[in-house]
């Protein structure tokens, strides 16, 4: 659930059937739907193709809002599960975004999927790459609407798959470095190396996205995972990922080991490797 900035009374909540409820008056008995239950039908029509199924099944939701006082763009995001079919659990995203308070909506491809463009060492390709955001959506799932420029949405899930959205994109391509309706923001390791191709030294945050906030001091972009926080020097052009732990003890231990030829304890942490 979220307020609306302009309209503190305005409440828009959305639930797990992909319906999104408007109140306007903070009263209890005053939900509104603006919105039915098609939404995500097109975009995850691709993932099974052999028999047809989209996601059924919403595992988690989104809703983030943009506004200068008179401006509003209300964004919501899906991540879906098709349980039907008979192989493999097949996932989706869906993003869409409304300019009237939710009345009407329009579409934003998701990052993944037939057109997607992966752009890596060996050069452009069209496939579903690395750039989906992954199959732990239930948890590893978070969107924020840029407080600074109506047109940009960023979106992050599991593998550290972090991009910007361009609303007003209204090309071909999907998905490329920069101009592109969604454009990567790190870089990720190929052939055993790391290459610089969007952001400017090569850097990536920590795996599994959680949260998304925004430095108002310094216009960058704040984002929690699986490794702490990190922020993005530049998120509406090339920058880099920093991490911002000092001394914030994020390490979750699951397994621990003593040996006593060395007299040295090793730990297996989640997601963080050993210690």
């Amino acid at each position: 659930m979220i307020r609306d900035p302009s309209t503190p009374t305005t409440l828009y909540y959305v639930d797990s059937s992909k319906k999104i409820y408007r109140n306007t008056a903070l009263d209890i008995n005053l939900w509104k739907p603006v919105t039915d239950t098609t939404f995500m039908k097109k975009e995850c029509a691709h993932i099974n193709k052999t028999d047809g199924y989209f996601a059924d099944t919403i595992s988690n939701s989104k809703l983030t809002i943009y506004t200068n006082g008179s401006k509003n763009i209300l964004y919501v995001g899906y991540y879906g599960i098709s349980t039907k079919s008979e192989t493999t659990k097949t996932t989706c995203y869906a993003f869409y975004f409304s300019t009237d308070r939710g009345a009407t909506w329009t579409t934003m491809l998701a990052p993944n999927g037939d057109k997607l463009y992966e752009k890596n060492g060996a050069g452009t390709k069209q496939g579903p790459g690395y750039a989906n955001l992954g199959t732990q959506g239930e948890r590893n799932f978070a969107i924020l609407a840029d407080p600074t420029d109506p047109r940009f949405l960023y979106v992050g899930g599991t593998q550290a798959e972090i991009f910007r959205g361009d609303r007003t994109f209204t090309g071909n391509k999907t998905n490329e470095n920069e101009g592109f309706l969604w454009s990567f923001l790190r870089d990720m390791e190929t052939e055993g190396a790391i290459i610089p191709m969007f952001t400017v030294t090569g850097t990536s945050p920590h795996a599994d996205i959680r949260y998304f906030d925004w430095d108002h001091s310094t216009n960058q972009l704040i984002c929690t995972n699986d490794g702490g926080v990190w922020i993005h020097t530049k998120p509406h052009g090339k920058g880099d990922w920093f991490h911002k732990n000092g001394d914030l003890s994020i390490t979750e231990f699951v397994m621990v080991a003593y040996d006593s030829a060395t007299d040295t304890i090793a730990g297996a942490a989640q997601d963080n490797c050993s210690k």
